[in-house]
């Protein structure tokens, strides 16, 4: 630890560290606010940036038994709510594009299964974009870029267990945000028939 740092700061982090939940609430009662304001004017997005300061919180939790070898905990925060916002800005772009892409490749002659395509796809978008960041990545490495548990784990840095986890929610997430809606597509698909 920096000798700077507060010796409170530093208590705290101790206290996290050997599991005190009550220490951990009030790291979180003292960095959402500033994280968040961060993570807003990167995604401009209230529901992402609630995503976004969950996934950190969830990722710091996690990571706990070694909190007390982070020199500067307002810094390691700041950084790490930037690179999950413009991750989640790129993720976004590069779905819109795979979106594009695809309907691109379809037969002119089909707008009317185009329009269709673009309602599911846009739905599983949509909740997709609902889930917690790191739901998120897991599921669109596996799912959207075929990758196995393995190679994900490898590439975001947790354990397959963990990946098998994040899926797991992902799916369920997805399930729950589709399963109230995809009604409105059957409605609407077999009213033309």
């Amino acid at each position: 630890m920096h000798s700077s740092q507060p010796n409170i700061e530093r208590d705290l982090l101790h206290r996290i560290a050997a599991g005190d939940e009550a220490a951990f609430k009030a790291l979180i009662l003292q960095y959402t606010h500033p994280i968040a304001s961060v993570i807003f004017t990167i995604t401009r997005s209230k529901e992402q940036t609630e995503e976004i300061v969950q996934d950190i919180f969830l990722q710091l939790w996690t990571i706990r038994e070694t909190i007390t070898s982070i020199e500067n905990i307002n810094g390691f925060l700041f950084v790490l709510a930037k690179r999950q916002a413009i991750s989640a800005i790129r993720k976004m772009i590069r779905d819109r594009n795979r979106v594009v892409a695809f309907l691109a490749k379809q037969e002119p002659g089909d707008a009317e299964r185009e329009a269709e395509n673009e309602k599911h796809i846009s739905l599983i978008d949509e909740a997709v974009d609902q889930l917690p960041v790191q739901q998120q990545k897991a599921w669109c490495l596996s799912r959207r870029d075929g990758k196995k548990y393995e190679e994900v784990a490898r590439e975001m840095n947790i354990s397959r267990e963990t990946v098998k986890s994040y899926i797991q929610l992902a799916n369920a997430g997805i399930i729950k945000y589709v399963k109230p809606r995809i009604h409105l597509l059957l409605l609407a698909l077999f009213s033309r028939l």
